[in-house]
């Protein structure tokens, strides 16, 4: 049967999905997709990943000390000048036993030209969802290797991602972190529109890496670094308007970096370095 909308009319009681699991134990991504009978077309779609579990995770997820509940759902924001807004998870392995422990990414929305990718002792391709790699945790073990990221590609809009970390050995053993990510255009972005940073190159660099900048007269400039945990390796003071960055990049170990032009502790923009030796 369908149901007739009138203009500005909302259904808030003719809809509800629900999950037969049949004893299943693991994670089942339905889409529904609500469509205009007359034009196919004219659609939208929801995606609903339901979670079935018998057991108590083994992990537990967190972020500056704070603990999330499985399947709780936080908010990341960046602009859309940025290359990518990351939102960076630390995994602990609070079981008695050792576990491989393996990552999947489930785009439940993303705004369109826009892409997403994550990193989990490696860093994937925007079409892979499960990480090649697992990462075997003694009984406590701590890491901060993971980190989600989405690309704006200049898209203002919110993608909402979920990542489940699970046992390789035994998928009803996992823990889930919804992220939803906004890109947004800031009135400080806009003070910013006019000023100039190159990408780096050569990237990938092994000794030297080259940026051209200019700040069109704002003062308070300086290029930080930044590993994949979000640290900081790198800060450089820039005291000329017009001018070129050479940075020596020999003692940064080998993987990916981001680097940003902040300007009164205003990030401008965000880029991708590739170091190798």
């Amino acid at each position: 049967n369908a149901d007739t909308l009138q203009p500005g009319e909302t259904n808030e009681d003719g809809f509800s999905g629900d999950l037969f699991e049949s004893g299943y134990i693991g994670i089942s991504s339905v889409t529904y997709v609500f469509f205009d009978e007359d034009n196919p077309n004219d659609s939208v779609s929801v995606i609903v990943n339901y979670i079935v579990t018998d057991t108590p995770s083994s992990f537990t997820l967190s972020l500056n000390g704070v603990d999330f509940e499985n399947n709780e759902v936080i908010t990341v924001s960046g602009s859309v000048i940025d290359e990518s807004i990351t939102s960076n998870m630390h995994v602990t392995n609070i079981s008695d036993k050792d576990i491989s422990v393996k990552v999947r990414r489930i785009e439940t929305h993303l705004p369109p030209e826009t892409s997403s990718f994550f990193c989990w002792v490696n860093c994937y391709t925007p079409d892979v969802d499960v990480s090649l790699d697992a990462l075997l945790m003694a009984p406590g073990d701590f890491s901060e290797l993971f980190h989600g990221d989405f690309v704006p590609n200049g898209i203002t809009g919110e993608a909402s991602i979920s990542y489940v970390f699970f046992d390789e050995a035994d998928l009803s053993n996992f823990s889930t972190i919804n992220v939803n990510f906004v890109s947004t255009v800031g009135v400080e972005e806009n003070n910013f529109d006019n000023i100039y940073l190159s990408s780096a190159y050569p990237n990938p660099a092994s000794t030297f890496v080259s940026l051209d900048y200019d700040l069109k007269d704002m003062n308070g400039a300086k290029l930080v670094v930044y590993n994949l945990l979000g640290s900081a390796v790198k800060d450089i003071q820039i005291t000329e308007d017009i001018g070129k960055i050479k940075m020596d990049v020999t003692d940064l170990d080998e993987g990916i970096y981001f680097y940003s032009l902040l300007v009164d502790n205003k990030t401008v923009k965000t880029q991708k370095l590739v170091v190798r030796h």
